[in-house]
């Protein structure tokens, strides 16, 4: 599964929660109206 994915690897836990953290920061304050997909690059979505 990792092959299908353009960084050749799946994203951990970890991944998903740096995102979630790092929305609701300072770093954060001049983004809106966006979605953040923590994908490691696929397009067809990820089944596991």
């Amino acid at each position: 599964m990792e092959d299908d994915t353009m960084l050749k690897q799946l994203p951990m836990m970890s991944d998903i929660a740096y995102a979630a953290l790092f929305l609701p920061s300072d770093l954060s304050a001049k983004i809106t109206d966006v979605t953040i997909n923590v994908t490691a690059g696929t397009t067809d979505g990820l089944n596991y």
